[in-house]
């Protein structure tokens, strides 16, 4: 019987392509003619439970990752197509909307599956959130969601980053005090300079929704004076960069925010 490595050693030097499974316990080195001759083909992304992947395929991630559609009912399409579910299989989903209850996800046509947290949990209103991507793995009857998921925001509020909240729509118009008082008596505070200020840019966020200067809890650099945000000084019109300072007895609106 020939040795293997003898074997495999006729097979390079030969210059004959061949596609096999390796399971060799020696040093392959690949040193034919041309770039054709090689390469190990077919291994970028896994089409069965027992297929080959690459170590790069597998870092990135990318042939089991991409955009899920649909609200409740999520709809995800892999490139090569999926043949089947498998206990183990880990899946990067990135969602298009907000769901409203508990979700399901299809991917590639094949049926859909429950999408699960703490094990057995069915996922929250606001749990699967646009543009944020969730990791998901298959326990062979649900899929799994793998890490935390941030709390949702109450109603009425929107995200501005994964620890505040803040409100849609300005309360007022009220004095500084309160506004404070407000926000507190609704297990809330008043948003910060800057968290408002990220609102006021955010996609989405609250500058459409601006109708007045708007109360901030941030210092205005004058003893006697609480700080405004949300209008151009000259024109007077929305302007997320535009501030001023008032008198705190003043009356102008305000917006809360809550820490998720």
């Amino acid at each position: 019987m020939m040795p293997r490595s003898i074997y495999l050693l006729i097979l390079v030097c030969s210059g004959i392509r061949t596609t096999a499974q390796w399971d060799v316990p020696v040093h392959v080195e690949m040193n034919g003619d041309s770039t054709a001759y090689r390469q190990v083909t077919g291994v970028h992304a896994p089409l069965t439970p027992t297929a080959g992947v690459s170590a790069r395929s597998e870092r990135e991630r990318s042939f089991l990752s991409g955009v899920a559609t649909g609200m409740n009912d999520l709809t995800l399409s892999l490139t090569p197509p999926l043949d089947g579910y498998a206990p183990g299989l880990r899946v990067s989903i990135v969602p298009d909307s907000t769901n409203t209850g508990p979700v399901t996800l299809s991917i590639d046509g094949l049926p859909p599956v429950p999408v699960h947290k703490a094990v057995t949990l069915d996922l929250d209103s606001g749990d699967v959130r646009p543009h944020v991507p969730l990791l998901l793995i298959h326990d062979g009857m649900n899929f799994q969601v793998i890490g935390p998921i941030d709390p949702a925001c109450d109603a009425g509020y929107f995200a501005i980053s994964r620890d505040v909240c803040i409100e849609r729509q300005p309360h007022g118009p009220n004095t500084f005090w309160q506004s404070l008082n407000y926000c507190h008596d609704h297990h809330a505070r008043l948003c910060s300079f800057s968290e408002w200020f990220s609102a006021c840019i955010h996609d989405n966020g609250l500058f459409s929704s601006i109708v007045d200067w708007e109360w901030v809890d941030h210092a205005a650099n004058d003893a006697d004076k609480s700080k405004l945000l949300g209008l151009n000084g000259t024109t007077l019109v929305p302007d997320c960069y535009g501030g001023g300072l008032r008198i705190p007895t003043a009356t102008f609106h305000f917006r809360c925010c809550k820490d998720r």
